[in-house]
C-alpha cells in the first residue's frame, strides 16, 4: 500500500511538470515563432517628444560687483496636452491634484475670473461671484463665452453650471451622502479645466503649467510614476532671487509674461508664447543681455509613457540645442550709497517732524512731509551711482502677494512711483543756476554788473512778487552774492533780461526739459512758457516769466534731470547721457562683453569768467549762506544751492528742494534731493550730507544706517609672544 502511495503522487507531479513544460514552451513558440513580428513592434514602439528648457537668464550686479539679482533653479510640473487623453483628462488632473496637494506642493492661480463665496446665506441663490477683471481679461473672457456661444451677461453661477457639465465633474467629483462636495477643490479643478480649455492646451498650442517649485520628493513621484499621469513633466524653470530687495526696486524692475499686444514682436525674434522677459526697469531695458538662448530636450517614451531617456536635440547643421546662459549686466549703481540715500531719505523725513514740531505752525513748516527722492551722478560720465525714492516697496513680495499689491496700489504716497526719474517738482531756486548761466552767456549780465534789490519788484502793477528776504532787502549785490543769498529779486530782473525762449533754450541744453538718456522709464518734464499756459487755458503774462526765472512758474523737472543740470555746468557745458549700464560680462565670467563709453549728447560753452563767478556762489552757499549749517564733517569743500517751493499756499508745507557737487576743484558727484512738503531747502541738504558723508569716508556704511558697529578683537602679535 505504501509503494502505491508514493506511486500515485510521484506520477501527479510528474504530469504537473509534463503540462507546465508543454504550456511555457507553447508560450515561448508563440511569442518568439508564430507572434514574433507583433511583440517586436510592441518592444520598440516608443516616441519622442521634444521640450523647450529655458535658458538661464542673466544676472544683475552693482558697480562693485555685489549681487543685487541672481537665479535660482525651480522644478515645475506642466501639462503638455497632446500626450493627455482627451476623453479622461479631469480624472488625470484631479489624480495630479491629489498627489501635488499631497506631496506639500502648490496649485498656480488660474485665471477663471470667478470666485468662491467662503460663507452665504441658505436664502442667498448665488454662490460664485465675478472677481475684477482687467480690459484684457474682459477681452480675452468674453471671447470665450462667445466661443462656447453663451451670453456676456450670463451670471457667475450660470456660468460655473455651464462648466460643470461641459467637463463632466459631476463625473468625476460626485456629491457624497449629505449633498456636499470639497467645493474648494471643485474650484480648483474647474479654474484649470477653464485655464486649459481656453488656451488650447490639448491641442498642442501651449504647455500648462499647474504647479511651480515642487520639492525633490514630489518631482521624484511625479517622474517615477509617470504612466499614471500622461502629459504631466517636470521641467527646469529659473526664480529670480533679490538679494536686497527693499533697494532700488523701482530700479531693478521684474521679469513676467508675454504681454499679448507685444506677443508677436516677442515671436518674432526667436521667444516661446510661454517665455519670460523683462517688464520694467533694469530688466526689461537691458533685455537684449540678461536673455539667453532657450535649449531644446528630447525625451523618448515608451507605449505606455514610462520615460526611456532624454538628450538634446541636434539640429540639421548638427549643433547641439543646449541652453545658452544670458549675460550678466553690471550696474553703475553702488548698492551701499543706494541704502545710504534710501534710507536718509526716510530718517530725514522723520527729522523734519520733529523740526516741524518746534514751530508755531507745524502743519504747515514740515509735519506733513512724506515723500521724497535723490539722484546722485558722476558728471563726468553720465553714469548714475544712486537714484533712490521713498516711500518705496519690497520687490520679493509686492507682485506675488494680492494683499500687499492691493495695498501698495491704493496707498496715496504711490510707493510704486519712481519719483527720482517719474517725479515733477517744480525745482525752486536751484534754477537760479541756470538763469545765471543763460544770462551771463546770451550777454543779458556780465559778472561784473550789480542789482540794486529793492524788496518789492513792482515794474507790473497787478503783480509784484517780493524778495524772500522782504521787508528786508539785499541791497547792491553781483551775480555770485546773488547766488549766495538766493535773492528772488535779482533773478527777477535777470530773467526779464533774458526772456523765456532763452532761459528754455539753455534750459534744454543743461538737461532740464529733455530725457535724460537713462535706460528706465523717465519723464521729460515741463519748461515754463507761453505755449503751457495757452495748453491749460491760461494766459502767460510778466508775472509767469518773474515765476520761471527762480524755478516756478510750469517748470517741473525730475530729481534726476536736476542734478544732469548741475553735472552739465560742472563740465562747462557738456551734457554726458545718464545710464545705468556699467558693463555687460559673461555669465558667471569677468570676461567683458560690452563695455559703453561716456556719450556727449549735449555741448555748448560756458566761458571761464562765468563759470567760476556762478560756481563761487554754490560754494558760498554752503560755507557762509543759505546751507552754511551743514556739511561740517565732511573732509572735502562741496558747492550747492538750496530750494524752496510753494505747493498748495496755505493748505501744505512748501516742497524742499537741494543741489550739491564735491569735491569742489574736481567735482565727481552731483546730486540733487526733493522732500515733499520738507517745508525748508536746507532740510533736503540732511540727504546730501549724509551721502556725502559716506561717500568720502566721513561715515561708515554701518554709521551711515545707524547699525551697530562690529567690534573685532586686536589681532595677536604672535612675534611678541614670550615663549
Amino acid at each position: 500500500m505504501l509503494k502505491k502511495k508514493f506511486f500515485i503522487r510521484y506520477f501527479l507531479l510528474l504530469v504537473i511538470f509534463v503540462v507546465a513544460f508543454f504550456w511555457y514552451g507553447a508560450t515561448l513558440l508563440n511569442m518568439q515563432i508564430a507572434r514574433a513580428d507583433e511583440y517586436q513592434r510592441k518592444i520598440q514602439t516608443t516616441y519622442t517628444k521634444t521640450f523647450v528648457v529655458p535658458a538661464v537668464r542673466g544676472e544683475i550686479f552693482d558697480r562693485n560687483g555685489i549681487p543685487l539679482v541672481t537665479n535660482r533653479n525651480v522644478y515645475n510640473i506642466v501639462i503638455d496636452g497632446t500626450k493627455m487623453p482627451r476623453n479622461d483628462y479631469v480624472g488625470i488632473l484631479i489624480d495630479l491634484i491629489d498627489k501635488i496637494n499631497f506631496y506639500n506642493g502648490e496649485i498656480e492661480q488660474d485665471e477663471f475670473p470667478v470666485m468662491l463665496i467662503d460663507s452665504y446665506e441658505k436664502s442667498q441663490e448665488a454662490h460664485y461671484l465675478y472677481s475684477m477683471m482687467t480690459k484684457t481679461e474682459r477681452d480675452r473672457f468674453d471671447r470665450f463665452l462667445t466661443k462656447n456661444k453663451l451670453n456676456i451677461n450670463t451670471s457667475a453661477d450660470e456660468l460655473v453650471e455651464f462648466l460643470t457639465a461641459k467637463y463632466n465633474l459631476d463625473f468625476y467629483m460626485p456629491l457624497n451622502e449629505d449633498g456636499e462636495r470639497d467645493v474648494k477643490l471643485f474650484r480648483t479643478v474647474l479654474g484649470i479645466c477653464y485655464d486649459i480649455d481656453y488656451s488650447d492646451v490639448l491641442a498642442g498650442s501651449n504647455p500648462y503649467k499647474i504647479s511651480e517649485d515642487i520639492n525633490r520628493t514630489l518631482m521624484a513621484v511625479i517622474m517615477e510614476n509617470s504612466h499614471n499621469y500622461p502629459g504631466a513633466e517636470v521641467l527646469l524653470s529659473y526664480e529670480r532671487v533679490y538679494n536686497i530687495p527693499t533697494s532700488a526696486p523701482h530700479i531693478l524692475g521684474r521679469v513676467g509674461s508675454i504681454q499679448a499686444e507685444k506677443l508677436d514682436w516677442y515671436l518674432e525674434r526667436g521667444y516661446s508664447m510661454d517665455a519670460e522677459v523683462g517688464t520694467s526697469g533694469i530688466e526689461l531695458a537691458f533685455e537684449e543681455y540678461l536673455r539667453g538662448v532657450d535649449g531644446i530636450l528630447e525625451r523618448t517614451y515608451d507605449q505606455d509613457n514610462n520615460l526611456l531617456y532624454e538628450n538634446w536635440y541636434v539640429d540639421r547643421a548638427g549643433n547641439i540645442r543646449e541652453p545658452v546662459a544670458g549675460k550678466d549686466v553690471y550696474l553703475t549703481l553702488d548698492i551701499k550709497l543706494q541704502q545710504v540715500a534710501e534710507y536718509s531719505i526716510e530718517k530725514t523725513i522723520g527729522k523734519i517732524h520733529n523740526l516741524a514740531l518746534k514751530t508755531p505752525n507745524p502743519q504747515l513748516n514740515g509735519a506733513d512731509a512724506n515723500a521724497g527722492a535723490t539722484a546722485v551722478i558722476n558728471p563726468n560720465t553720465g553714469e548714475v551711482l544712486a537714484i533712490a525714492t521713498y516711500p518705496s516697496f519690497d520687490i520679493s513680495t509686492a507682485y506675488s502677494d494680492p494683499k500687499i499689491y492691493k495695498e501698495l496700489s491704493e496707498s496715496p504716497d504711490n510707493p510704486f512711483t519712481n519719483r527720482a526719474t517719474m517725479g515733477q517738482y517744480a525745482p525752486g531756486s536751484v534754477f537760479k543756476i541756470v538763469t545765471a548761466t543763460a544770462a551771463l552767456e546770451h550777454g543779458d549780465l556780465t559778472v561784473n554788473d550789480t542789482i540794486v534789490d529793492q524788496g518789492k519788484y513792482t515794474r507790473y502793477q497787478g503783480y509784484q512778487p517780493t524778495c524772500w528776504y522782504y521787508p528786508h532787502n539785499h541791497g547792491r549785490i553781483g551775480v555770485t552774492k546773488a547766488i549766495e543769498v538766493s535773492c528772488n529779486y535779482f533773478f527777477y530782473v535777470v530773467g526779464e533780461r533774458t526772456g523765456i525762449k532763452t532761459l528754455n533754450d539753455y534750459s534744454r541744453r543743461m538737461g532740464l526739459g529733455v530725457k535724460t538718456g537713462i535706460e528706465i522709464a523717465e519723464t521729460p518734464g515741463i519748461l515754463a512758457s507761453p505755449e503751457v499756459a495757452e495748453a491749460k487755458g491760461e494766459i502767460w503774462a510778466g508775472g509767469q516769466l518773474l515765476q520761471a526765472s527762480i524755478g516756478q512758474s510750469y517748470n517741473v523737472f525730475s530729481p534726476l534731470q536736476t542734478a544732469t543740470m548741475l553735472g552739465t555746468f560742472l563740465n562747462g557745458g557738456q551734457r554726458y547721457k545718464n545710464t545705468l549700464l556699467l558693463c555687460v560680462k559673461e555669465y558667471g565670467s569677468d570676461e567683458i562683453y560690452y563695455s559703453p563709453a561716456p556719450e556727449i549728447i549735449e555741448s555748448f560753452e560756458i566761458s571761464e569768467t562765468n563759470y567760476s563767478a556762478v560756481k563761487l556762489g554754490l560754494r558760498n552757499v554752503i560755507e557762509l549762506g543759505t546751507a552754511a549749517a551743514l556739511f561740517n564733517n565732511i573732509p572735502v569743500r562741496i558747492g550747492g544751492k538750496t530750494g524752496t517751493v510753494e505747493i498748495h499756499v496755505g493748505q501744505s508745507s512748501e516742497n524742499a528742494t537741494f543741489v550739491a557737487f564735491a569735491p569742489y576743484d574736481k567735482p565727481e558727484i552731483s546730486m540733487s534731493v526733493v522732500i515733499e512738503k520738507g517745508s525748508m531747502g536746507t532740510w533736503a541738504g540732511f540727504v546730501a550730507e549724509d551721502v556725502l558723508a559716506y561717500y568720502f569716508g566721513s561715515k561708515s556704511f554701518e554709521e551711515s544706517m545707524d547699525l551697530p558697529i562690529e567690534i573685532y578683537p586686536e589681532e595677536t602679535d604672535e612675534a611678541n609672544i614670550i615663549q
